[in-house]
């Protein structure tokens, strides 16, 4: 018959088996990002061994209680890791473009950047918050990481369009540029065509031929 420890204990299996995918995750990012998660990991593991050699049931109780926040805290970091590391690829992108009209290649840009900003947001939230209130948090920003992901790939996708946008615009200035240019020459040479013509007629009135 199961016991409340087992189900207990058979949360925590799942915790650790969605945090251990996730870890490898925030480690390949580098930049020491999976330092949080795996204090969390290393404290959750400790719970447990103390929860498994208790005697008091409470006392056990307790211990998996902490293990198991322990545990779900990891998940987040984690969570949280990538989400602002998607957030900051999201940022270059856009700081590579900003005197690009993003739009017409990708016609959601608008509504993309609000749901990045609702990510912050969230992240936000998580961290003025302590406690429980905290911890109810945590299953909100993982939705959030997932579609940051999706609108990074498509920021990705992008870039071949919009550079080709920068290629033409580089070339309109250009020729534009040269365009001015022949323009000016044009007018300097009529300017000094007509001040010619102006000295001749000036110097035939002062000088006739007799």
């Amino acid at each position: 018959m199961k016991t409340r420890q087992d189900d207990d204990l058979q949360l925590l299996l799942s915790l650790f088996k969605a945090v251990e995918p996730l870890q490898k995750i925030v480690e390949s990012l580098g930049y020491g990002l999976d330092g949080p998660a795996l204090n969390e990991t290393r404290n959750a593991t400790y719970h447990l061994l103390c929860a498994l050699r208790a005697e008091d049931d409470d006392l056990r109780r307790a211990q998996l209680e902490k293990s198991e926040r322990h545990a779900q805290r990891a998940i987040y970091d984690c969570h949280e890791a990538v989400l602002l590391r998607e957030l900051d690829r999201l940022r270059v992108f856009k700081d590579s473009y900003a005197k690009v009209a993003i739009t017409p290649v990708i016609s959601d840009w608008v509504d993309l950047l609000h749901k990045a900003r609702n990510a912050q947001a969230c992240i936000n939230k998580a961290r003025e918050r302590s406690g429980e209130e905290r911890d109810k948090l945590y299953s909100e920003i993982a939705p959030h990481v997932a579609e940051l992901r999706r609108i990074n790939e498509m920021c990705e996708s992008s870039r071949e369009e919009l550079n080709k946008i920068i290629t033409r615009e580089n070339e309109d200035i250009k020729r534009l540029h040269k365009e001015a240019l022949r323009a000016r020459s044009a007018a300097k040479w009529a300017m000094l065509f007509g001040v010619g013509g102006l000295l001749l007629g000036l110097a035939a009135w002062l000088f006739p031929v007799k």
